[in-house]
């Protein structure tokens, strides 16, 4: 039971750090490959991170809320404990 609320919970911060980061791009108008060019991504890349295929690494988390002027941070990114 633990282990199912646990994954439950990491999954919903997932799905919350990546509609953040799309929902920002979005809002900017702006494509994946202007977004990538502004946090120093390839277009792929960001493209992964938005569908949540690839998770970024702690600089690049950074670099993000930094861009996004911490509309979206690494505390998005992280799981949260129950």
């Amino acid at each position: 039971m633990c282990i199912t609320i646990q994954l439950t919970h990491y999954v919903f911060s997932e799905y919350k750090a990546v509609m953040k980061l799309r929902d920002w791009r979005k809002l900017r108008g702006l494509t994946t490959t202007e977004a990538a060019q502004l946090l120093g991504l390839s277009q792929p890349t960001i493209s992964r991170i938005e569908r949540g295929q690839s998770w970024p690494n702690r600089v690049t988390m950074e670099r993000i809320a930094v861009v996004t002027e911490n509309a979206v941070t690494a505390n998005d990114f992280v799981q949260e404990q129950v």
